[in-house]
């Protein structure tokens, strides 16, 4: 299926960010700091890279919408098993609140990104200039918060992925058995069509940065080199997948 102007300028765009915006996540200063508040430290490392506590990663991402209930970050998040998230959030609450662990997960962040790329790397106002123009031309409807997906690390059981795997292969999404399965063709085809839709969902984004697109991707395509090199994000994230 040929690939749409809009969907190749929306997918190199979170490509592009992803890396600078997702190391929050895998920052080990985020992580110094939740285990200041009560939380375990880094469960462990995928590639080098410092994976998040459960209950902090949930809390932390979660505390932009407030000092709200596991059942309303469980909706924000979406692709998450609520089963996972609305208790981990509730622990979460009993060792500290919203506002203490969103600025824990702020002043991680911007840690890692100076640690990483120096005070005030090159460009830096001009992509923020750049973000804000197609920030603002995006509506809020329906956007909580923004969710990521990747592979089997959603807090899903082997047996909810198995009834899945079930209705995609009965539907025709689905060739090959087990560590073989792959989509088909028409699996291939209906993934497609909600990338697409996905993408027409950042038109206003694309229109407001207009040719300005391609600055934005020559400053901020080697940050997230940097960052991915130096262990501060995974060497494949969710817009890496075919």
């Amino acid at each position: 299926m040929e690939i749409s102007t809009t969907s190749r300028r929306a997918r190199r765009l979170g490509s592009v960010l992803e890396p600078v915006v997702g190391q929050v996540h895998f920052s080990p200063e985020c992580h110094v700091n939740d285990v200041a508040l009560g939380f375990d430290p880094s469960r462990g490392r995928a590639g080098g890279v410092a994976l998040p506590d459960g209950p902090a990663y949930f809390a932390s991402r979660g505390s932009v919408l407030g000092q709200v209930s596991g059942e309303v970050v469980a909706a924000a998040f979406g692709v998450f098993s609520a089963a996972v998230v609305v208790p981990a959030v509730e622990l979460a609450w009993t060792r500290t609140d919203a506002e203490t662990i969103r600025i824990a997960r702020s002043d991680g962040a911007v840690a890692q990104l100076r640690r990483l790329l120096g005070d005030r790397p090159a460009g830096a106002e001009r992509v923020r200039e750049l973000l804000q123009r197609a920030a603002a031309a995006l509506p809020f409807n329906g956007r909580p918060m923004a969710a990521r997906s990747h592979s089997c690390t959603r807090g899903w059981t082997t047996d909810e992925f198995d009834s899945s795997e079930h209705r995609l292969r009965d539907r025709g999404y689905l060739d090959g058995e087990g560590a073989d399965a792959h989509l088909s063709q028409q699996g291939r085809h209906a993934r497609e069509q909600f990338e697409v839709a996905t993408d027409e969902q950042m038109a206003p984004a694309l229109d407001a940065l207009g040719g300005d697109i391609e600055e934005l991707f020559g400053i901020v395509t080697p940050w997230g080199e940097s960052i991915r090199a130096a262990h501060g994000y995974l060497s494949a994230g969710p817009h890496d997948l075919g």
